[in-house]
Parts: structure tokens; C-alpha cells; sequence
């Protein structure tokens, strides 16, 4: 009998340390994931803002800060300096103007060999948004449609070159 006795009461005291006693298993929290860092995207550097500063620097001596031209003393000479904002300047195609900046002539210098031609192309839209207040291609588009419009005798091609004094 007493190893009954001892049999009930052991019984029931190893099933209560077997079931109660869990083994706690440390398991480390796992680790959040580290903040995405997004790559901040390269700024996009702004064709018209470069060609304004370069406008201000090399090109309004003549043209005037606000492109209207006019009697100009450079280096001892008087030039008459035409307007970005009217007259032939609105008459000529994108390709007539990048053509004036790169190779110049009749006082305005030549700027192909301190100009990249899109840095040219860049000045040309600046010309046009700035000055004349349209984008490159509605000029163009502008320019192509009065010429095509026009009868073919009575097409002329206007100088961009600035006139000799």
C-alpha cells in the first residue's frame, strides 16, 4: 500500500512538473527590417536656368537683360543690335538661331567653341520662353507654318547677322 500511496502522489506530481515546467526558449525578436533608405534622385539640372545665367553673363552687354537689343558701344564700335523679342528674331526656325549663336557674324561673336550644341539648342528655348514667350517647337512649328503658308515668290530669308555700322 504504500507504494500505492506513493505511486498516486508521485504520478501526479511528475505530471505537473513535466506539464507545467515549459522551457522557456529565448528566441531573439527578429530584427525589423532597417528603414529603406530611397536614393535620392540626382538633382535634374535646369537647361533654362544655366542658359539664363549664361545669358546674363555673355549676351545682355547687347541683347539687353530683357532681349530688346538696340545701339550698343563694344570695344569702341557702335552696333545696332537686334531685338530677341520682335523683328527677325520671331521670323527665324530654331536651326536659323542656333546657327546665329554658334557661328555669329556682323559684331556678334561666334560662341560654337564655348557652347556644346545642346547647351546652343538650350539657348535657343531660352530665347524663345524668355523673350518671346513661347516654347522651341510652337516656334518652329510657328516659323514653318508662315514660310510653308507664304507663296514661294514672295519668300525671303531675312539676316539674322546684325547690321554694319
Amino acid at each position: 500500500m504504500k507504494f500505492t500511496r506513493l505511486f498516486v502522489i508521485a504520478i501526479p506530481a511528475l505530471l505537473t512538473l513535466a506539464c507545467g515546467d515549459t522551457a522557456t526558449v529565448n528566441t531573439p525578436p527578429k530584427p525589423s527590417p532597417a528603414p529603406s533608405i530611397a536614393a535620392t534622385p540626382a538633382p535634374t539640372p535646369n537647361p533654362i536656368a544655366a542658359s539664363k545665367e549664361y545669358f546674363a553673363d555673355n549676351c545682355s552687354s547687347c541683347h539687353q537683360e530683357s532681349g530688346e537689343g538696340g545701339i550698343v558701344k563694344i570695344e569702341g564700335k557702335r552696333l545696332n543690335v537686334p531685338a530677341l523679342t520682335k523683328g527677325h528674331a520671331l521670323g527665324h526656325s530654331d536651326e536659323q538661331l542656333a546657327k546665329q549663336i554658334s557661328n555669329g557674324g556682323d559684331g556678334m561673336p561666334a560662341f560654337k567653341d564655348k557652347l556644346k550644341p545642346e547647351q546652343i539648342r538650350d539657348m535657343v528655348s531660352f530665347i524663345r520662353k524668355e523673350f518671346q514667350g513661347k516654347d522651341a517647337s510652337s516656334a518652329s512649328q510657328t516659323q514653318e507654318n508662315s514660310v510653308s503658308a507664304a507663296p514661294a515668290d514672295t519668300k525671303k530669308k531675312m539676316p539674322m547677322d546684325m547690321p554694319k555700322h
